[in-house]
């Protein structure tokens, strides 16, 4: 098979910790609250939206987050403009970048891409937009790699809806690769791309499921 398209987060990277204690810090500065009382909303905010766009392929972008997060507080939407609370935002993320969720992923790109094969990264965003994580993937030297960046908040859709995926199916023989069974492993395959689940970075999975552990492993797929 020669062509991979891959999922972003918890698949080819993972988040940093110390990224999203400054994030409550800045959000909770932005609403006039403290830490503490935005936390619990902050997390379920994003297991909730998650969650809406495995069942409904919907897209919430970060406007979108920051008003349902007043709606959680119960605080009105400050006067800043939110251009400038993202700004901020990207600041922040890009001073406290997310870890490759394996020392050799970029190694494992280039050897891909090296014999031959079409790379695709498909990822759902949500606080962070696809124009930010471009900027990570150049700070890695792991922009150029790429065939295609298909991310939701440009899209307009989530994954698993096949409109975000639509790009990629004009290939043929493609494998995509992501760690989330509903939306990555199940979606690929209701719309006829082959896929595997990555586990590396899962506590429970069902081992008759297509799996991988590690990234290396994709190097076996290529004729």
């Amino acid at each position: 098979m020669q062509s991979f398209s891959f999922d972003l987060w918890n698949t080819l990277i993972v988040s940093n910790p110390a990224f999203k204690g400054r994030q409550a810090s800045l959000l909770a500065d932005f609403f006039g609250t403290s830490v503490e009382s935005l936390s619990a909303p902050l997390s379920y905010l994003d297991k909730a939206l998650d969650k809406k766009a495995e069942q409904t392929g919907l897209q919430t972008n970060f406007a979108e987050r920051i008003g349902l997060l007043a709606e959680a507080l119960s605080l009105p939407l400050p006067t800043e403009p939110l251009a400038a609370l993202y700004e901020a935002q990207e600041r922040l993320f890009l001073a406290h970048l997310p870890s490759p969720s394996e020392a050799e992923v970029g190694k494992v790109l280039d050897a891909l891409k090296a014999q031959g094969a079409k790379l695709f990264l498909v990822s759902n965003t949500g606080f962070i937009a696809g124009s930010t994580l471009r900027l990570m993937l150049a700070e890695w030297d792991m922009l150029e790699c790429w065939d295609m960046l298909l991310f939701s908040d440009e899209i307009g859709f989530s994954k698993p809806d096949k409109r975000i995926f639509a790009p990629v199916l004009a290939y043929p023989e493609v494998v995509h690769i992501g760690d989330n069974f509903i939306t990555d492993y199940q979606g690929a395959r209701k719309l006829g791309l082959h896929s595997l689940l990555y586990t590396k970075n899962l506590r429970n999975f069902d081992p008759n499921l297509d799996t991988i552990h590690q990234i290396w492993d994709l190097l076996k797929f290529i004729a």
